[in-house]
């Protein structure tokens, strides 16, 4: 847990010290009603980081374990700002988490200094700015709040939120997760999308507790013109289109070839190309990517074990083919092998997708990462290593325009994630990136968000979100936000 205990101090301090400098001070008064988040009760009277009303909009303290609870991800970073992002993860503390502190009893008539913090913020990726926004963010007692607005909290966060007149109380709750549209289907104009929606009905158990029942489930089916990127909902899709879409554009040609395995390795014909223990090998898939006149890469699968494939315990290869020479490039044998980019000069790209933790292929990583190699180099150079200060898992959307498209992520976690879905995030380093073919740079193009990423055939970049109400495209390199017109 040591880990975990240095990110949560940190991340507290962050938001703790982030500057105000050259910021307008205002009056604020502390929430005089009751509040429950969650399941978590508050009296305002006796926390440090009590809620406060600011035109009398309630606002909410922006600490660590809060954040966490409503499922967001939290960072500041002097040069580039605030950066808040929906993020669900699941933590475990070896401590009872302080959600507020305490800092003995507070005069809820008394008015109070809080100040509107000039620094950029970004809200699930767009840009706010906090010196317009009628209810803007604020700094009080050095911790960010922020305002429980419609259009914040409730379309932006997806928080439901009540208020109570009769009681006088203020009640706050993550929302149902809507989900994200699947591309299904695009051309050059183009892209489809469908989003399956279930309907539950809330029941009493014959133990008395309270379950949930499915009614039915129905599909929403989206069209986006990608020349005028207006996003449409349609009544259907025809039933004959196959539910298949290009992950990642761009990549070189595969060539499957058969490899078997001998007494001391496996074979390509007559010719050893890499010496193992075959005793257990089950089966064994091959693909070979040509990079030069008498060179390429082949990607071996190698299973083990009776169960079926891709169950079955497996591991992977990269083996350089120069000629009649073999050369086993060091590589993570748990890395899923997701595909080559070249980069038209003889360089090429050597991608890794990482499966969620939760996936049943459990043999392979949870992280991605890009590898750069130059044909007959025999040596692989990692993008997550190059970039570690800031990232360490990189995984490819796809190629176009001269670019590398990729997700670049930052975990609090080691390369397996395996028994939970999700670990905190980076929420100022984690975003979309982009790779030059070329200088072999990787710089950002948009902060992170929750969602599924994809590419069209014309070269555009987009991620469906998951966050929002309403249906949301988000083209990450013009950083447009298409909603459902």
């Amino acid at each position: 847990m040591k880990k975990l205990r240095v990110l949560l101090v940190t991340a507290t301090l962050t938001l703790l010290l982030c500057g105000i400098c050259h910021a307008q001070n205002v009056k604020v008064k502390i929430a005089p009603f009751y509040t429950q988040i969650e399941d978590v009760s508050v009296d305002n009277r006796y926390v440090e980081y009590p809620l406060i009303t600011y035109k009398d909009v309630t606002y909410f303290p922006m600490t660590y374990d809060l954040c966490t609870m409503l499922g967001l991800s939290v960072g500041f970073d002097s040069q580039q700002g605030l950066f808040i992002t929906k993020h669900y993860h699941e933590m475990e503390y070896d401590y009872v988490p302080r959600l507020f502190g305490y800092d003995g009893v507070i005069n809820e008539k008394d008015e109070y200094n809080a100040v509107i913090p000039k620094y950029p913020v970004y809200l699930n990726g767009i840009r706010i700015d906090n010196t317009k926004e009628e209810y803007p963010l604020l700094n009080f007692r050095n911790v960010t709040y922020f305002p429980m607005t419609w259009r914040f909290a409730y379309e932006e966060l997806n928080f439901d939120i009540t208020f109570s007149q009769e009681n006088y109380s203020f009640f706050l709750e993550r929302g149902d997760n809507y989900g994200m549209a699947y591309a299904y289907k695009s051309d050059e104009k183009t892209a489809f999308f469908e989003n399956q929606r279930a309907v539950y009905e809330e029941r009493i158990n014959e133990n008395g507790s309270f379950g949930y029942h499915l009614l039915y489930t129905y599909w929403d089916f989206y069209e986006l013109d990608l020349e005028s990127e207006m996003l449409t909902k349609i009544e259907s899709k025809n039933e004959n289109e196959k539910f298949e879409f290009d992950r990642s554009y761009g990549r070189e040609e595969a060539k499957e070839i058969e490899v078997v395995a001998k007494e001391n390795g496996l074979y390509l014909g007559e010719k050893l190309i890499m010496e193992c223990n075959t005793e257990n090998i089950s089966d064994i898939q091959a693909f070979e990517y040509a990079t030069g006149e008498n060179s390429s890469l082949i990607q071996l699968i190698v299973y083990s074990g009776q169960i079926v494939a891709p169950y079955s315990h497996h591991n992977e290869y990269v083996v350089e083919k120069n000629g009649d020479k073999f050369t086993r490039l060091e590589w993570d044998n748990k890395n899923n092998f997701s595909g080559v980019f070249s980069d038209g000069n003889g360089g090429y790209y050597v991608c890794s997708s990482g499966y969620s933790p939760n996936n049943m292929s459990r043999w392979s990583n949870s992280f991605s990462d890009v590898y750069y190699y130059k044909s007959g180099s025999s040596v692989l150079l990692s993008y997550a290593e190059k970039y570690s200060e800031k990232i360490n898992s990189v995984e490819v959307i796809g190629k176009a325009n001269g670019k590398l498209y990729v997700k670049s992520m930052w975990f609090d976690a080691n390369k397996d994630r395996i028994g939970t879905v999700n670990f905190p995030i980076s929420a100022v380093n984690s975003g979309f990136y982009e790779i030059d073919l070329q200088s072999g740079e990787m710089s950002k193009i948009y902060p992170y968000i929750h969602g599924e990423t994809f590419m069209t055939p014309n070269g555009g970049v987009y991620c469906s979100t998951d966050y929002a109400r309403t249906q949301r495209l988000v083209n990450l390199v013009t950083g447009k936000i298409i909603n459902v017109d």
